[in-house]
Parts: structure tokens; C-alpha cells; sequence
């Protein structure tokens, strides 16, 4: 792994303080990073995609069901019987 100067002499600054490797540092942070990073909540109630919920309508009524119709112009399916 390469880091810029500046930020490696702070890690060594820290491992010897630590009295630890480098290497030991860089894995702590990875560690908690991904730790981090596996329980990190999504927030749906704020997600960008439901601004457009809502924001087209069909006079048809079955635009969920028959979007592939709609859009490439396949057979309708019929309902069950």
C-alpha cells in the first residue's frame, strides 16, 4: 500500500506512541471501517427514488401489471380463469 508522506509520518507517529506496526494501525481501521460499513442503516424514507413515486399516471389502470406491454409492446396478459 502507498500513502502520501504527510499521512504516513502521522502513522508512524501514532504506531510508535501505540507502541504497534503500522501494518497494525491500517488493519484497526480497515476493521472498523467495515464494521462500520455492515451496519450502516439505509435510510429508504429518504432515498432520492421516491421523489418520483407518484409522479406519472395511466389512464389505463394496469400500468403496473401491463408495463411490459406498454413499453415493448408484448401480448397483454389475460387474467386467470
Amino acid at each position: 500500500m502507498y500513502f502520501p508522506l504527510a499521512l504516513f509520518k502521522d502513522l508512524q507517529t501514532v504506531a510508535r506512541r501505540e507502541h504497534a506496526s503500522v501494518a497494525e494501525l491500517v488493519r484497526r481501521a480497515a476493521q472498523k471501517y467495515l464494521e462500520e460499513y455492515r451496519n450502516k442503516k439505509i435510510n429508504w424514507k429518504n432515498d432520492p427514488l421516491w421523489t418520483i413515486v407518484g409522479s406519472g399516471e395511466s389512464r389505463m389502470g394496469d400500468l403496473s401489471s401491463e408495463h411490459d406491454h406498454y413499453l415493448y409492446g408484448s401480448s397483454k396478459k389475460r387474467p386467470s380463469q
